[in-house]
């Protein structure tokens, strides 16, 4: 019983740590079809967010949530993130990638990847 658990915990982590890094590989990429800059100040969609959104409706919010945070904190470090202080940092990078996570929260619905 043990073992199958702790199995399953290694399974879910190396998931978890293979969403990440496409992630981080998708945040790299910054040609038009991998990316829509939107807003004059910086905003855009990509797809940076769809693996976290896909551990989110594999493995539920409890995994996907920590791996938006540690996605946040290395899109900060890796894409130099800008802000005006920690709190504007925090919210920009990993409170907002750690939302994400939320996504997990469908898990079990009808439509639960699209309303991720």
């Amino acid at each position: 019983m043990k073992n199958t658990r702790n199995k399953k915990t290694v399974y879910c982590l190396c998931e978890a740590a293979l969403m990440i890094a496409l992630a981080v590989v998708f945040s790299l990429l910054r040609f038009p079809p991998f990316r829509i800059d939107l807003w004059a100040n910086g905003g855009s969609i990509d797809f940076v967010m769809i693996p976290i959104i896909i551990l989110g409706w594999r493995r539920g919010p409890l995994w996907a949530m920590p791996a938006g945070l540690i996605l946040g904190l290395l899109e900060c470090l890796i894409g130099g993130g800008i802000g005006w202080g920690l709190p504007s940092v925090l919210l920009d990078y990993v409170l907002a990638y750690g939302a994400v996570g939320c996504a997990g929260f469908f898990r079990n619905k009808k439509w639960g990847l699209f309303a991720g």
